[in-house]
């Protein structure tokens, strides 16, 4: 938290593990952005600490977005621009209890995803907005061999976008009350995932 603390500074109120950026924003536009925005040498913002919370701002330009470490993190009211590939991912491994809500995502229509939620065990996310990009939600790796693994995606709206959520792995996603707007697939299953509906 120590290094939080320096990065902020005087931009959010700041106690124990929980940041309220209190409407200001989180900025990348000083690190070197490499030509390819999927680049593995783009600069991530590594979250390493377990039970976080990231809320009321803006995150924009991070490179190689925010990458989420340990269990039980929560991303909330936050809008979330120009980025790298992914604003939010976790690594193959995965983390568990991962929670993205009430957030808004605008993406370019030529990036690939929005989230990476690698191990979706236990992630909720819900009452988001996504537009852009060509996937807004990955849910699981197809390299994951875990098993059982469940997540909720609810009330989000998802616009102008390929792909609304992809999912492998063995994953259950529990969905209900999605809107779609201009979306040409609102899900893309995988062999050992599966969605219901609630």
């Amino acid at each position: 938290m120590d290094q939080v603390k320096d990065a902020l500074g005087s931009l959010a109120t700041i106690s124990g593990t929980h940041v309220d950026l209190n409407g200001n924003a989180v900025s990348g536009r000083e690190l070197v952005h490499p030509a390819d925005a999927q680049s593995e040498d783009a600069i991530p913002l590594k979250i390493e600490i377990a039970n976080f919370t990231l809320e009321n701002g803006f995150v924009r330009d991070i490179p190689g977005g925010i990458v989420v470490r340990k269990n039980g993190n929560t991303f909330r009211n936050l809008t979330f621009i120009e980025s790298g590939e992914d604003f939010i991912s976790t690594p193959s491994s995965g983390v568990e209890r991962v929670t993205i809500e009430d957030s808004k995502f605008y993406n370019y229509v030529d990036r690939d995803k929005s989230l990476q939620i690698s191990s979706a065990k236990d992630a909720v996310i819900r009452r988001n907005y996504f537009r852009g990009a060509i996937t807004a939600i990955r849910l699981g790796a197809s390299a994951n061999e875990e098993t059982g693994l469940q997540c909720y995606v609810e009330d989000n709206v998802f616009e102008r976008l390929s792909t609304g959520t992809n999912i492998s792995g063995h994953t259950t996603a529990f969905a209900k009350r999605n809107t779609y707007i201009v979306v040409r697939h609102k899900w893309v299953i995988g062999d050992d995932a599966s969605v219901e509906y609630r």
